[in-house]
């Protein structure tokens, strides 16, 4: 299967060996020949609960900038914050230096969108 016929499949969970090999292919492939630089932004999924994911990713990323002679920008994520706070210095570690925080609306609205797993809301804490 091809990088982008896997990279397609929309499979809920942590990203697998398979999709991470195909985005590395795919950057090598379609990206970085044609291009300097490479910014990544870490989003969807909450990618906090993936850190270990982005941490082999960033590695990998590196590698091949540093193959292609391409730049690898400052990174970011977007996330609900929830973990920020436990993260924030492996996320700088890692090269992420910039974040979106996103709040869906007041206290109320968004404890009825964004419950935590034990049901109470996480609007307070963000």
């Amino acid at each position: 299967m091809d990088a982008i016929t896997v990279l397609k499949k929309h499979i809920k969970g942590i990203m697998n060996n398979e999709v991470q090999n195909a985005l590395i292919k795919f950057i090598c492939s379609k990206l970085l020949p044609f291009n300097n630089n490479l910014s990544i932004d870490w989003f969807r999924g909450k990618p906090l609960l993936g850190i270990s994911v982005i941490e082999k990713l960033c590695e990998r990323l590196k590698e091949v900038c540093i193959k292609f002679n391409n730049n690898i920008l400052p990174a970011s994520i977007t996330t609900n914050g929830y973990l920020l706070d436990k993260m924030s210095n492996k996320l700088v570690n890692l090269g992420i230096t910039s974040a979106q925080i996103t709040i869906d609306g007041t206290a109320d609205i968004h404890k009825h969108g964004r419950p935590l797993v034990n049901g109470k809301g996480s609007f307070e804490k963000l």
